[in-house]
């Protein structure tokens, strides 16, 4: 499951150009790219008390908020 699929290209593409090439190489880095990262950042601010999070997905395909959705377990 590629949660991230295409979020290089999207993020270097939409921000590139307004924050340089690397703070839109660090964005697209740092990402959760992948199930096991999705379901670690979400345990991350559980462990801190949060009690609500909101997470989208950073390409405009559909279908990556159903794999992010999947992540999450929900």
């Amino acid at each position: 499951m590629d949660v991230g699929i295409g979020l290089p290209n999207a993020v270097e593409g939409t921000t590139g150009e307004q924050l340089g090439e690397q703070t839109a190489s660090f964005i697209a880095g740092s990402a959760a790219k992948d199930a096991e990262t999705v379901r670690g950042h979400i345990q991350g601010f559980e462990g801190v008390g949060c009690d609500e999070l909101v997470l989208l997905p950073c390409f405009a395909d559909p279908g990556q908020a159903d794999l992010l959705a999947d992540a999450a377990g929900l």
